[in-house]
């Protein structure tokens, strides 16, 4: 089951947080204290995150490029803004 309030939370980067992606194709967070190297799947989420699109909205994206359910989905999207939050990446 889903948690609703956190399905359409809008997630920003936090202060002093960018994404990169270098020349190997690779995507990375460079936040205060270092690097923080994303997988695939961590990278399609973290490409989205604008400050505008809730997390609903970015699983919905998301929907249209993988063959998984928006239910699946949403529930990973949140998931990891949840855990980026928590480390001080994202904000609300």
């Amino acid at each position: 089951m889903r948690n609703v309030s956190l399905s359409s939370q809008v997630f920003q980067f936090a202060h002093g947080v960018r994404l990169r992606t270098c020349a190997q194709r690779r995507t990375m967070l460079l936040v205060p204290e270092g690097i923080v190297e994303l997988n695939d799947t961590a990278s399609a989420v973290v490409e989205l995150v604008d400050g505008r699109r809730s997390t609903r909205e970015i699983a919905a994206a998301l929907e249209l490029v993988y063959d998984v359910s928006q239910d699946e989905i949403e529930q990973e999207v949140c998931s990891l803004c949840s855990e980026l939050q928590e480390r001080g990446y994202l904000t609300v």
